[in-house]
């Protein structure tokens, strides 16, 4: 017999999930139920890094500003941009960048990271 279900108040699973640090585990705890997974997605999105990877930094601001629920829950965003590693046609990439920076409207701190 499985064990009785115990409904928890929302707050306890922010109140927990926030303390999860490796991003693989908030992915995972994303398929756990509806409530861990409004809180889990907080927590994933409420700070971002995206580093120097030019790459992930232009498909994640493509997909923050065709997704304005997800836009709305970033609070901090670091990210890094190395000259050398431009792509040949920047116009589009920056472009994306720019779209995407405009739909973080509950954006509190940005900061870029160096590689030095």
């Amino acid at each position: 017999m499985p064990p009785p279900r115990v409904d928890l108040p929302q707050e306890l699973y922010g109140s927990v999930i926030q303390f999860v640090s490796n991003r693989s585990d908030l992915v995972v705890l994303l398929y756990v139920s509806k409530a861990v997974h409004h809180e889990a997605k907080r927590v994933l999105y409420g700070s971002v890094d995206l580093a120097y990877n030019h790459l992930r930094i232009y498909t994640w601001f493509r997909m923050i500003a065709s997704s304005p629920h997800l836009a709305l829950l970033v609070q901090s965003l670091t990210f890094g941009i190395q000259s050398l590693r431009m792509p040949s046609v920047a116009y589009p990439w920056f472009e994306a960048i720019a779209r995407g920076l405009r739909s973080l409207t509950n954006l509190k701190e940005y900061a870029s990271s160096s590689p030095f």
